[in-house]
């Protein structure tokens, strides 16, 4: 099975990047709104808590399977839900596409028949230490990684710090503990999103200076970050529109298509 799912995403690269296709490969679901976390540059848990309707997850899935590679599930945290286990069995049942979900961690232990069935999962965490409670309020960094190490090894685990001018210093001790414990790391720089940045979003926001430093640190450990180092990049201190836009699709909580 996971090899049909590599062998369509090698062929949607080839029909984008040689035949110049419009493609959508990659599609985020906001399953939820609710949130158990109140996290300082977040306002989501702020927001009516919508839930969006298991039957529209179906219906639009269907509507594009014959060419997406590749679905995530976010929220919100979408472990809230109780019927997270049929949108994945849903999911699982298309050939060619590859599962993912992302996770603030604190139901991991709740949910491990289901998170079982994923192939990949992506888990938010700021800081190996109590930094990341005080910025993720209602979080805990023990629960976190001792959740982490409940997931079914054929999952592919990556941890997810949003990074913020407190928590410079605590992404090279991320990066150490993905390398030894052979995960990978992905990454968010805190932004003032309208609707869902906070009041604090503003206030954590890092310095260009900061920007290109965390960015060369992860250039360094290129094998165990993931990213787009052209995305990345900073013009006139404004990040410039991603290269891969065209290729992902967001499908909101309240059924929006973005």
């Amino acid at each position: 099975m996971r090899s049909i799912k590599i062998l369509r995403i090698l062929t949607n690269f080839i029909k984008i990047n040689f035949f110049n296709k419009k493609i959508p490969l990659y599609l985020f679901i906001e399953t939820t709104r609710k949130c158990n976390l109140k996290c300082k540059y977040c306002n989501i848990h702020n927001l009516y808590p919508q839930d969006l309707e298991k039957e529209k997850i179906f219906d639009f899935i269907d509507s594009i399977e014959k060419d997406l590679c590749l679905v995530i599930l976010t929220g919100g945290e979408p472990l809230l839900r109780d019927d997270i286990g049929e949108i994945i069995d849903y999911i699982q049942k298309k050939d060619g596409i590859l599962l993912g979900l992302n996770t603030n961690g604190l139901l991991i232990d709740k949910k491990l028949t289901e998170i079982s069935k994923l192939d990949l999962i992506t888990v938010s965490i700021d800081s190996l230490d109590k930094l990341n409670d005080d910025i993720r309020q209602n979080s805990s960094f023990k629960k976190i990684i001792e959740n982490v190490k409940l997931i079914d090894k054929n999952v592919q685990v990556s941890l997810y710090p949003t990074i913020t001018n407190k928590t410079m210093d605590s992404i090279p001790p991320l990066i150490d503990y993905v390398k030894k414990n052979n995960l990978n790391l992905y990454f968010n720089i805190v932004a003032d999103i309208p609707e869902l940045g906070s009041n604090e979003a503003k206030k954590l926001g890092i310095t260009p200076i900061e920007h290109k430093k965390i960015i060369e640190l992860f250039i360094k450990n290129k094998d165990f970050v993931c990213f787009s180092k052209k995305s990345m990049l900073l013009s006139k201190n404004k990040p410039k529109k991603c290269p891969n836009r065209n290729k992902f699709l967001y499908l909101d909580a309240y059924g929006n298509l973005h």
